[in-house]
């Protein structure tokens, strides 16, 4: 009950990607989260951008070929979530509206 109360709404990356055929089109079905992620990297220069704060080194967003050692952490994992839930808002927010800036909206739809 107080999961609920604090998190209303909960969002599952690989439901909107299985369910979205924009999505689909673009990066083709994953799954996994890691192949999801890596699909995603060539959108890594467009909005949304997503950037790693000074001091989190081991945490780097990084090409397909690269490997860190804190790939495996929960850490690490929450943000390869985060990453592939922003970039698909973005590409399905490019697809639906003209101007990024209305991505709260597409959120809104998603509730």
């Amino acid at each position: 009950m107080m999961f609920k109360k604090n998190f209303p709404v909960l969002y599952d990356t690989k439901y909107m990607q299985a369910n979205s055929n924009i999505l689909t089109g673009e990066v083709g079905f994953q799954m996994d989260l890691t192949s999801y992620y890596k699909s995603l990297l060539k959108y890594h220069h467009q909005e949304p951008k997503i950037d790693i704060a000074p001091g989190f080194d081991d945490y780097k967003l990084l090409s397909v070929e690269e490997e860190s050692f804190a790939s495996h952490e929960a850490g690490y994992d929450a943000l390869i979530t985060g990453y592939v839930f922003f970039k698909s808002l973005g590409i399905l927010s490019r697809n639906y509206f003209s101007d990024f800036l209305t991505h709260n909206r597409l959120i809104q739809l998603l509730i």
